[in-house]
């Protein structure tokens, strides 16, 4: 069986509702029914639950059908809705349906009930089947208008009957210019004829085609296409269109042109290497290159596929297959170590390894570089050896020596060894080797991991190998100050009882130094030869100073190199190469970048730093901060803030900037300008000079070299590479054109040459101007007053007007005039700039806020709205996450089921409570919306949320009123029975009290009867106050010495420790209202305040001040209508109250004090007062710091 059908039904009578469920039953619906009887429970029913259909009586005690259903009709607007009603009429009955309801049924008469059911539940099921289908249809155009891909449906007669957003934009067309065109007509008619038309009756034949081919789009051009055809059969099976997918495969086959050529190479270098080379995937050799084949004596099948263990020598290749485990778990095991391997014939291999990671064939791989050491090693272990034997050379050597015996401790410590580290023999002899960590290790720089050193070591003496941990290598060490370059070798030593190990120092000093000398003299030639080498092969300006700028940020360590050229008037220096340029240092540094790049230039009149060096003919070092932020200062247009500065500043770890002027004998050619993270040594400044005077003529023969080609050629090419149409007029005729305007204007060059503007334009401009007079005014003030710039309508060949932006200019060409006419096509930017505008003014104007993020939450955008309500500018949020609003009320779990929806791909719509700038809180309803890309992945996320702080507070202000307003009708109800019957009772007391005698023992017991009486009637009074229902003495009164005799009164209760403050404005106007009840309203205010602070004490503040409209007091509380108030405010130091407290506090009869302490109608009644008069009461409290209570008071002229 189906589920039941859940119905509701709003109905007061049970006994209908009894005979509407057997009438059901008999109809045999298997149903589960909700009964509601008041409005109440009907829109609760309707907030909860969800029903397939709604039945409601028309007439109701205190609610009605018609309302009912328009209800209905925006709760559960998809919900059919049936009147079941006694005696409903005819014009009624009409009404209902014209309204949206379903149907009516007479109780009398409930045989057409289930028909009515039957006939309103196919409605709803009809309904919703042609929602789906709307759906479904809405997200299949979404999809196709996605793709970038071209996508159409072509008919028989090969026309297009349909088209994607993508084939419009690649043929610059709208829809409706292709709809019904023949492919011909968009493709050409030879492409049609040759490659479209026979795969088109391919598929009307029922296949489908793949092909791919190369096509001229009007967009893009020449470009290289995959086209598939898919028959399309309707429902009879017939083949009536073909859909065609047409995929942009241009840069793909560029792109595996470029792989073949890479691989290509790839492979000629490793084929030539002098090392062997192999490549394994899991292990095995996937790839050996001739010379490791020729190393090992195997041929290419004998390797391949082969575990490379199996090459390794026996005795060596458990440790290399260890280190090739750990490797592969990045256990920092070395690349680069020594092993031993087994060529065909048995013989050993000594070779050096260095491992590195690649991709092959998709799979990660080995790349593993083999180099045969055999003979190296053999000469460096048989000198080694030879001097270890004599012990005396060892004494007087000035190389250090060490060794250690077989269980790791010294033996040896020569004296060249005790000069390198100033430590003593006696210190160091028999001692463990690892145990020198502290001293010797440090000076000598070795492993800093003293257990790794230890195990390494022990395994070296155990096994006589230490051929992948120990190796000759050269270290610079520091010793009092002084650099030292040292090399160092250790060995394993044979001896009787197993292995020892050696060591060597060498004092390298002198070579090195010799050597940096000789290094940095070729490093410059060899400078100097690319430089000049780069001009002979024609190299451009920018790559001779970009070639310059990386090979002398390289030698020197520097962090960027930039070469500035004096201008052609001598007035300026302009960068012709900046090594670093401002979005470079902006990006580096993480601020914003400026909004584009310029040349940086610096007047030679100016106090730029730079020209200091150029005008002493000297280097300078700047290593002042405040100067090198003026330097980077000067690469932005914008003006960025000194923080901005430091921050670049210390990103790019900017210590010192040193600016060495260029000059070509006596003449100046520019400054190279280096920068790094530490100052530059004398030596450094000397050699940068010197480089910089040997460059200086390579630099100004290029530019001026490329001065003069440029003056050739700029023009020509710049006219035919333009994107916008360039033509040159003669006489008023087109005398010379580039390609763009001819197809732009959609003209042969044969056609478009001789025409006049007028030709092609339509006859007359939007202005209803001739275009033929127009132009001939705009050539004439060409040529009298100089450029000409406007906007024109300009007509193609095929009859097509389009908005152009032209630029007219008198130019002079080997001594002839001509006026030169630059055409720009704004068709479609004029129409996306409409478009955008009206997006943006919409987003920008909106009273809700509007939030984007990225897809990792962080800010990308804010609207005005969002500044306004929550107090944050735009650029104090853009970067930072949402967070920054997170007020702490909701829960971690809320925030992270937000976050699980957003990133599913779902849309979050909810209430939320935020945090402004102000620390203050404010509610939203918020709708967070996943934003995705062409491909369908979220990229951003945006959220739009309406600011509801006044709607909700005006909700629970409007609960709260009601619930008073029914407590004081309720109590005012109770109080006048109350009263009259303490009436009677007094009324009674009083006349026994005349019967008997005074001096009668009851006389006592009726006077407490009075007594009691009296205070019920007290009691009655201040009920009655509270709900309204008293008369009032109304007239002008002084509240302010309403308040000085209130406190006067007070004072002699109160807790000594109970510090009292008033402060009364002086001009505070009279009140109308009755001075009793304003005495009773300060008097329970303060009597709470000094309850509160019983027992701790505190300051009770009181204060009185005259409110104009407007005043900022005022603007909190939007339930105030607007007026002048007296404001009355009662603060104390107290325990203060909880939320659940502060809710009920002006409850009649809630009181928290013990029993026999309070009544629990102070507030209550002072609340009645207060609203009686118009005004109201608020309290602003939190638990142990007090509360605070004001008291508006409306101020109405006295009436005279």
């Amino acid at each position: 069986m189906g589920k039941p059908y859940h119905f509701l039904y709003l109905e007061d009578s049970d006994f209908d509702v009894q005979i509407f469920s057997s009438a059901l039953q008999k109809g045999n619906i298997d149903f589960d029914l909700v009964h509601v009887k008041t409005r109440g429970e009907y829109v609760k029913a309707l907030e909860t639950d969800h029903f397939d259909i709604i039945f409601s009586d028309y007439a109701l005690p205190a609610f009605d059908g018609m309302s009912a259903l328009e209800m209905a009709r925006e709760m559960a607007p998809t919900t059919p809705f049936i009147i079941v009603s006694g005696n409903i009429g005819e014009e009624l009955a009409i009404e209902t349906l014209k309204r949206g309801a379903t149907d009516y049924v007479l109780k009398n008469h409930f045989a057409r009930l289930i028909p009515s059911i039957q006939r309103a539940l196919e409605e709803k099921s009809e309904k919703e089947q042609r929602r789906t289908a709307e759906e479904i249809k809405s997200r299949y155009d979404f999809i196709v208008n996605s793709s970038r891909n071209f996508l159409s449906l072509v008919n028989r007669d090969y026309a297009y009957e349909a088209i994607n957003n993508a084939f419009c934009s690649a043929h610059n067309l709208v829809r409706e210019e292709i709809i019904g065109k023949k492919l011909s007509e968009i493709w050409g008619e030879e492409n049609f004829r040759k490659e479209i038309k026979k795969n088109l009756d391919q598929s009307f034949a029922n296949k489908e085609i793949h092909y791919q081919a190369w096509f001229e789009t009007p967009r893009d051009g020449l470009r290289c296409f995959e086209v598939s055809f898919f028959p399309y059969k309707n429902k009879k099976g017939e083949i009536t269109h073909t859909v065609v997918n047409t995929v942009d495969i241009t840069e793909k086959k560029r792109a595996e042109q470029a792989l073949c050529e890479s691989e290509k190479k790839y492979r000629t270098v490793v084929e030539n290497a002098r090392d062997g080379i192999v490549i394994l995937v899991s292990g095995k050799v996937v790839f050996a290159n001739s010379h490791l084949l020729k190393l090992l004596g195997y041929s290419m099948e004998e390797v391949m596929e082969q575990p490379f263990e199996r090459f390794i020598h026996p005795g060596y290749r458990q440790k290399v297959v260890e280190m090739y485990q750990l490797r592969n778990k990045e256990q920092g095991i070395p690349s680069l170590y020594e092993t031993v391997l087994q060529k065909k014939d048995g013989t050993e291999l000594l070779i050096e390894v260095n491992v590195g990671f690649t991709r092959f064939q998709g799979k990660n791989a080995e790349l593993i570089v083999l180099r045969d050491i055999t003979s190296r090693k053999k000469t460096e272990e048989a000198l080694l050896v030879s001097e270890m034997k004599f012990k005396s050379f060892i004494e007087q050597t000035p190389e250090g020596i060490i060794i250690v015996d077989e269980t790791g401790k010294v033996v040896e410590w020569n004296t060249g060894i005790e000069l390198f580290t100033g430590i003593r023999k006696e210190q160091v002899l028999h001692r463990y080797v690892w145990d020198l960590h502290a001293d010797f290790n440090r000076i000598m720089g070795y492993h800093k991991n003293v257990s790794k050193y230890r195990n390494l070591t022990e395994e070296a003496l155990k096994s006589g190998k230490a051929d992948w941990f120990y190796r000759i290598e050269e270290r610079e060490i520091l010793r009092d100050g002084e650099k030292l370059f040292i090399q160092s070798s250790v060995f394993p030593i044979k001896s009787s009882r197993g292995f020892m190990l050696g060591g060597i120092f060498r004092d390298i000093t002198d070579r090195k130094k010799a050597e940096i000398m000789i290094r940095k003299q070729t490093e410059d030639l060899s400078l100097i030869n690319d430089l000049n080498n780069a001009v002979n092969k024609g190299k451009s300006l920018k790559q001779i100073l970009g070639m310059l700028s990386r090979k002398t940020r390289k030698i020197f360590s520097g962090k960027g190199v930039s070469v500035f050229l004096l201008s052609e008037n001598h007035d300026e220096l302009i960068s012709g190469y900046m090594g670093i340029g401002a979005r470079d240092v902006a990006a580096e540094a993480g601020v914003k970048p400026p909004a584009k790049s310029h040349l940086v230039r610096i007047p030679l009149k100016s106090s730029h730093p730079y020209l200091d060096a150029l005008n002493k003919k000297k280097p300078v070092q700047i290593t002042e901060e405040e100067v090198i932020l003026k330097i980077i200062f000067s690469y932005f247009l914008e003006t960025p803030s000194k923080s901005t500065l430091r921050k670049i500043k210390k990103a790019l770890d900017i210590m010192a900037v040193l600016v060495c002027p260029l000059y070509v004998g006596n003449e100046p050619v520019g400054v190279m300008v280096h920068t790094r993270g530490k100052p530059y040594e004398k030596e450094e400044v000397d050699r940068l000079f010197r480089l910089g005077g040997q460059v200086s003529s390579i630099i100004i023969r290029k530019h001026n070299e490329e001065r003069l080609r440029d003056s050739e050629v700029r023009y020509r090419t710049v006219f035919e590479t333009a994107n916008d149409a360039i033509f040159l007029l003669k006489d008023g005729m087109v005398f010379d054109c580039n390609r763009e305007a001819l197809r732009m204007f959609g003209f042969s060059k044969k056609e478009f040459l001789g025409m006049e503007p007028a030709g092609f334009s339509p006859t007359h401009q939007p202005d209803g101007r001739p275009s033929t007079t127009s132009s001939y005014e705009k050539m004439k003030n060409t040529i009298r007053k100089g450029p000409q710039y406007f906007e024109w309508v300009h007509r193609r060949a095929d009859g097509y007007d389009f908005c152009t932006e032209v630029s007219l200019t008198n130019v002079c060409f080997k001594g002839e005039d001509y006026i030169q006419a630059i055409v720009r096509d704004i068709s479609e930017r004029k129409k996306a700039g409409e478009e955008q505008r009206r997006l943006i003014t919409a987003i920008e104007q909106s009273a809700e806020t509007v939030m984007i993020t990225d897809r990792k939450g962080i800010i990308l955008y804010v609207n005005p709205a969002f500044e306004q309500v929550t107090g944050y500018s735009r650029n104090e949020v853009i970067g930072k996450t949402p967070g920054i609003l997170k007020s702490g009320i909701q829960s971690d779990e809320f925030y992270a089921e937000l976050w699980r929806t957003i990133s599913g791909g779902k849309v979050w719509k909810g209430k939320i409570v935020n945090r402004k700038k102000d620390g203050s809180h404010f509610e939203e309803y918020a709708t967070i919306s996943p934003v995705r890309d062409e491909s369908g992945l979220v990229v951003n996320y945006v959220a739009v949320k309406r600011d509801i702080t006044r709607e909700s507070k005006l909700e629970a202000q409007m609960r709260q009123v009601q619930k008073m307003e029914t407590i004081g009708t309720l109590a005012g109800g109770i109080a006048h029975d109350f009263n009259n019957i303490l009436g009677t009772i007094m009324g009674y007391t009083d006349m026994l009290k005349k019967e008997l005698p005074e001096e009668s023992g009851s006389q006592r017991d009726l006077e407490q009867i009075m007594k009691a009486s009296q205070r019920g009637k007290d009691l009655v009074k201040k009920i009655l106050t509270f709900s309204r229902q008293v008369d009032h003495r109304m007239e002008p009164v002084y509240f302010d010495r309403i308040v000085r005799e209130s406190l006067e009164m007070l004072k002699p209760s109160l807790s000594p420790n109970i510090n009292v403050r008033l402060r009364i404005a002086g001009d505070c106007p009279p009140l109308t209202g009755d001075p009793t009840q304003l005495q009773q309203v300060v008097m329970n205010l303060c009597t709470n305040a000094a309850y509160a602070m019983r027992e701790k004490g505190g300051v009770m503040a009181i204060a009185l001040d005259w409110l104009e409209p407007g005043h900022s007091e005022l603007d909190k509380y939007f339930q105030l209508p607007e007026s002048k108030y007296l404001m009355l405010v009662v603060r104390d130091d107290g325990t203060g109250m909880p939320p659940d407290v502060v809710r009920r506090i002006f409850e009649p009869f809630y009181t928290t004090k013990p029993v026999g302490e309070g009544t629990g109608l102070g507030l209550s009644v002072a609340l009645g007062i207060v609203k009686s008069m118009g005004g109201e009461i608020t309290v602003d409290t939190e638990e142990g710091k007090g509360s605070t209570f004001r008291v508006f008071f409306p101020y109405r002229e006295p009436v005279s």
